[in-house]
């Protein structure tokens, strides 16, 4: 084979003579590849759809993770709430009752009452917002932070003081230029003084349809005595109870539950374990996850399908780029090497593709529905090691086939 500069083999590429030294090869590779673009597009489409719902998935259990521990940090596991569905069904003395019968097993109990209202300060008036009626313990109970100021206390429980403490986004509405502490919210024909403003609620809250547990940004807390009237026995529309130890949680339901059947007369009252809400919430996203997970797998294999088959379409097409490389000194492995490395360009750019496609469809099925999603760098890089492995396990036997090509036979075709 002449060495010289000037006496390469020539080879046609469509309509243009290209020299073929060593490192030219990788541009008549590269041209090959554009002349099969639609090819190549429609061959990555499924590792695409692949790795995107492969992300998504992750997301999905990363949130659920995410919204559990939300859930156990602000209210605990053995926490029980009964809730009123006719007015008067709980009160005040109850809630003192609960206590004073399960004083081994009751940790912490407190009662609140719900109100909406439209709520104003001077000319800003951000529209309805909901009226929480609380006592002392609702803020340790339900792990509220404070960014200042300071909770609902005794006194203003037992002197229907007309303070209150609102959520983060509630007083920048209401105050967007000043100071929240100190100022005076309108609730319908009423008044309070901010005596607390909430930190911003970082992590969401799962938002439980029929348990009292929801976001705390947008909420006014007031004394309970403040929104229902005072007495021993004033009307409640929860009580929140939580057990010393999640063990006593199955005695301790029994308990409240003979306690609810023995004045059932006085309206209906439900006993919901909102943990237990949310552990079957998280087993409907578990299906979800099977679901996608196997169209996943699927959507991977059509998409390396379609890589190989592009790859020996690529073969075929080049026998005589890989007997020029062989005749030049390349091994079988440098061509096994150059064909895997191909096939894992084109599944890492459709990978890579898609992670946004994940994150983007985390984000918006995260918008749309209850349902926390979280990406992570963790998702990005098992999605793009999924790609990897995908380029390099359908790459292989095009690869191999590749290796396999006779360097004689094929410049015979020069």
């Amino acid at each position: 084979m002449p060495t010289g500069s000037s006496t390469w083999p020539r080879v046609s590429c469509g309509s243009e003579t290209v020299r073929l030294p060593e490192l030219q090869v990788w541009v008549w590779a590269w041209k090959l590849w554009r002349t099969r673009a639609t090819q190549a597009l429609l061959s990555v489409l499924g590792v695409v759809s692949g790795v995107g719902g492969l992300v998504l998935v992750l997301a999905v259990g990363a949130g659920a993770q995410q919204e559990m521990r939300s859930a156990l940090g602000a209210l605990g596991s053995g926490t029980v709430i009964l809730q009123a569905d006719n007015h008067g069904a709980l009160d005040a003395a109850r809630l003192a009752r609960i206590g004073a019968l399960l004083p081994e097993l009751v940790e912490q109990s407190t009662g609140v009452a719900y109100r909406q209202a439209e709520v104003g300060a001077g000319e800003s008036h951000p529209g309805r917002a909901r009226l929480v009626g609380v006592d002392s313990q609702y803020a340790s109970m339900f792990s509220l932070r404070l960014h200042s100021g300071r909770f609902v206390t005794p006194y203003d429980v037992v002197h229907r003081s007309p303070v209150c403490v609102v959520g983060a986004r509630l007083g920048r509405a209401l105050f967007p230029r000043r100071q929240v502490l100190g100022q005076v919210v309108q609730y319908g024909a009423s008044w309070c003084r901010v005596v607390g403003v909430l930190a911003d609620n970082r992590t969401r809250l799962p938002d439980l349809e029929g348990v009292g547990v929801s976001a705390s940004d947008y909420l006014l807390y007031l004394p309970v005595t403040t929104i229902v009237g005072s007495g021993s026995a004033y009307a409640l529309d929860e009580i929140t109870v939580r057990f010393s130890d999640e063990a006593h949680l199955g005695a301790g339901l029994d308990s409240l539950r003979r306690i609810v059947e023995r004045q059932r007369a006085e309206g209906e009252i439900r006993v919901v374990v909102p943990v237990e809400v949310l552990r079957q919430k998280h087993r409907l996203q578990q299906v979800f996850q099977y679901l996608l997970l196997g169209a996943t797998f699927v959507l991977l294999v059509v998409g390396g399908t379609g890589i190989m088959n592009n790859m020996m379409l690529n073969v075929l097409s080049r026998r005589a780029e890989i007997g020029l490389r062989r005749a030049l000194g390349a091994t079988r492995a440098d061509i096994i090497a150059q064909f895997v490395s191909e096939a894992m360009v084109i599944a890492v750019a459709g990978g890579l593709a898609g992670i946004i496609l994940g994150a983007l469809s985390a984000m918006l099925l995260g918008w749309v529905s209850d349902w926390q999603t979280q990406f992570s760098l963790a998702a990005g890089a098992a999605g793009f090691a999924v790609s990897l492995l995908v380029g390099i396990v359908f790459g292989s036997y095009p690869a191999l086939q590749a290796a396999a090509v006779s360097p004689v036979r094929s410049l015979h075709e020069l």
